[in-house]
């Protein structure tokens, strides 16, 4: 069959050939439809897919095939030395090693809470000391600070109104109806303890004669003389000053306060000797010691603040109605008093300087700079502490430094940034 087929195929061709007909006008021939070209192929052809348009096709990717050293592996640390960052410096002093236990407070450093609650402050510039009473943390003690700074050096359990011995570096405590503590200024440590004849509080502010070691405590009427020898009292003085009440006989008055002058060796206390209310008066009264002879008297109101310097008791009066006095009484005579012409003036404390012969009186948010000798007022000095109600404590010579209380704390400021036309000490 298929022999045949090819034979027929074979003839058309040389027919063709013969009639010289053109390869595209062949004439169709009938094909059985068992050999027509739409044979199934042998392999079924996957279908086709889609292709994009080349623009948009990704940039061929060449894959290069490097070796395993071509490209660096990460740094893998070594047991030798790394350079890191640099951290910043911490100084030294900020690492604090462990301890055992709480660390004890260094007894030059302040404590937190220490409010000083009277005046005037007692001051040791030889030791570098000042005493005063005070209250740490809540709890009333004498406490000595450092004159430099204000530390806090140390703190005593007795308590009450001081003197001071610096010659013999002895610290007088009248604790009133417990007595006359005597403690060693530095260390504190009791020293005795004076049991006066009359039982009660302290009017007045103990007084020390540094010459003799002999101490002064106040009763009442009475003046209670302390020796040192065995501390007991070696003399008892009891005075009488007349009081009146409106011009009528009052009795006797009673000691109100205490002042001693060192280099005259004299005594001062005071007496209300005069009451009509609204009026009050007090006498001032001037004792040599130790003979606690009296050498006169000096009468002045009730508001008034006073200093022993030099021999000499300087003080200013404020009167409630009239003007304000200056004034300066040697124990026997005033040599020197001045109405200012101002009314209500505030008194804020006074402090002297011996190496200067210079006073300092603190009124009406102002120090006044005088000349012990002449009273001569030779500055005025608005002080921002006084303006706002502080008060004027002391002067310390050897770190030439004022001392003020304001609110319960300590201010402390050079005298020459207050006061900057004063010569200095050492030219002084």
């Amino acid at each position: 069959m298929n022999t045949t087929r090819i034979l027929i195929l074979a003839l058309l061709g040389i027919v063709l050939l013969a009639a010289g007909c053109q390869p595209g006008e062949v004439e169709p021939v009938s094909v059985p439809p068992s050999v027509t070209a739409t044979a199934t192929p042998l392999v079924e052809a996957s279908p086709t897919p889609a292709v994009s348009p080349l623009a948009t096709l990704p940039p061929p990717q060449l894959m290069i095939k490097t070796q395993a050293t071509a490209t660096p592996a990460p740094a893998i640390p070594t047991a030798g030395p790394t350079t890191l960052a640099a951290e910043p410096t911490i100084p030294a002093t900020a690492t604090v090693p462990p301890t055992a236990g709480p660390t004890a407070t260094p007894t030059a450093t302040p404590l937190p809470n220490l409010e000083l609650v009277q005046e005037p402050l007692l001051i040791d510039d030889q030791a570098g000391r000042l005493y005063a009473l005070g209250r740490v943390d809540g709890i009333t003690k004498t406490v000595a600070l450092a004159t430099g700074d204000g530390r806090l050096l140390a703190a005593f359990d007795p308590v009450g109104l001081l003197a001071l011995d610096p010659a013999h570096g002895r610290l007088f405590v009248d604790q009133g109806a417990a007595g006359v503590a005597v403690l060693d200024a530095l260390t504190g440590e009791r020293l005795g303890t004076v049991t006066l004849p009359i039982v009660g509080p302290a009017p007045a502010a103990p007084q020390v004669d540094p010459l003799t070691g002999l101490a002064y405590a106040f009763r009442g009427k009475n003046i209670y003389t302390i020796d040192p020898d065995g501390w007991t009292v070696s003399h008892t003085q009891t005075l009488s000053i007349e009081r009146s009440v409106c011009g009528d006989p009052g009795g006797e008055a009673l000691i109100e306060r205490s002042y001693y002058d060192q280099a005259a060796a004299r005594l001062y206390l005071s007496f209300i000797t005069y009451v009509c209310t609204p009026w009050v008066s007090q006498s001032l009264v001037a004792y040599e010691v130790p003979s606690l002879a009296e050498l006169g008297r000096y009468s002045t109101e009730l508001r008034y603040q006073t200093i022993p310097f030099q021999g000499n008791l300087y003080g200013l009066t404020t009167s409630r109605l009239g003007p304000s006095i200056f004034w300066a009484w040697d124990g026997r005579a005033v040599w020197y008093e001045v109405n200012s012409g101002e009314t209500n003036l505030i008194p804020q404390g006074a402090a002297a300087d011996g190496r200067r012969s210079l006073l300092y009186e603190a009124v009406s948010g102002q120090i006044r700079v005088v000349a012990a000798e002449t009273r001569e007022l030779l500055h005025r000095v608005d002080v921002v502490v006084l303006a706002e109600g502080g008060r004027l404590a002391g002067y310390d010579p050897a770190t030439d430094q004022l001392y003020f209380l304001f609110d319960g704390q300590l201010v402390i400021r050079p005298l020459l940034e207050i006061i900057p036309g004063l010569e200095s000490p050492a030219e002084s």
